[in-house]
């Protein structure tokens, strides 16, 4: 996953967890932060930013060892009604295992957008049945299928809706929050994509 050209736009890191303050706070020479860099599952969806934050988390000295993906329960369905996924593409996923050789996990999403607010709290009864909780079941499965998966890149850019549910459901798994993309100068990130080839 790794761009021809390092991308250089500024980091974020979630800091929810004990975790995350450290991968927040390592601004490293290259060769400590490959060492100290984590073990991480890249969410894609079929769309750029996915596979930009992927390549981005790679570039800071983390390692993607796996890919995950939400899909729409009905396989005919190609754009979910969703607050929070994007599906557009879900049908060339597959094909993102088979180039990279990396393990793809992935599910059906069950849910729905129930829990609409701001702020989201995994697994208490106000959520059953939410979209979200088919996130965290995802990652869950990863993590045990991989113990040694300490992290997830996501491609939110914008969106606080989106964010917070992932830093939710990482912080509930005790897993750090890669989001390099976040509030990223958007002309910046095209061009950085266009140079990386993405």
């Amino acid at each position: 996953l790794s761009p021809t050209h390092q991308p250089t736009p500024q980091r974020h890191t979630s800091t929810h967890t004990q975790h995350q303050q450290q991968a927040h706070n390592q601004r490293k020479s290259p060769d400590e932060h490959c060492e100290m860099g984590f073990d991480f599952v890249a969410l894609v969806s079929g769309g750029k930013d996915s596979v930009m934050a992927a390549m981005m988390a790679e570039s800071y000295g983390h390692r993607c060892v796996a890919l995950a993906n939400l899909l729409p329960a009905d396989v005919d369905v190609e754009e979910l009604d969703s607050h929070m996924y994007q599906t557009v593409g879900h049908k060339a996923v597959a094909a993102y295992g088979e180039l990279t050789g990396l393990p793809l996990f992935r599910r059906r999403i069950g849910g729905t957008s129930l829990h609409t607010e701001l702020t989201y709290e995994v697994g208490i009864a106000a959520v059953d049945g939410d979209e979200v909780e088919d996130l965290r079941a995802l990652l869950a499965g990863v993590v045990t299928a991989m113990p040694s998966v300490k992290a997830v890149s996501a491609g939110a850019i914008l969106s606080d809706y989106q964010r917070l549910r992932v830093e939710a459901v990482c912080a509930d798994l005790g897993l750090v929050s890669l989001a390099y993309l976040w509030r990223q100068p958007q002309g910046l990130m095209l061009e950085t994509m266009c140079d990386a080839g993405v």
